[in-house]
């Protein structure tokens, strides 16, 4: 027997001619047993991709109170300036118990707005703790203008 035979339906050159297929079970069909299944699947909607959102977004957009959305980031920078990790996830926290943010915001729009904030995975990772009542209250007490 031919290795290239591959069973009833045809040898290699055949298959790669298109006219047999392979199925993903392994097995060797006609390619016009194909296309009518194919015909038949209707289409599906696309599917939103999977994982964390990318928030291309502005961070403006994530405040609470548009008219003052200028006044409370500067003031949340002034906060962040020169400090990453903890800090940053600190005052951002804080600016949600407060109601400033509607949304906690992306590392990557927090990186536009405030530049450096340290890597992606402490911030995350600082965001995930829970922080103290005392660290709380003492940003609490910068935030308010």
């Amino acid at each position: 027997m031919n290795v290239n035979h591959l069973y009833n339906y045809g040898t290699i050159n055949e298959v790669q001619a298109g006219v047999v297929v392979i199925g993903a079970d392994g097995e060797v069909r006609p390619l016009a047993a194909q296309q009518p299944a194919a015909a038949e699947a209707p289409e599906a909607p696309a599917a939103p991709p999977a994982g964390r959102p990318g928030g291309r977004g502005d961070i403006r957009d994530l405040f609470a109170d548009a008219a003052r959305a200028e006044e409370q980031l500067t003031l949340m920078a002034n906060l962040i300036r020169g400090h990453k990790g903890k800090r940053a996830a600190l005052v951002v926290t804080c600016a949600a118990e407060a109601g400033w943010l509607t949304d906690l915001p992306s590392y990557e729009q927090l990186c536009s707005a405030f530049g450096d904030i340290g890597a992606r995975s402490n911030f995350y990772r600082q965001m995930a703790t829970r922080f103290t009542p005392a660290e709380k209250q003492l940003i609490m007490q910068q935030m308010k203008p």
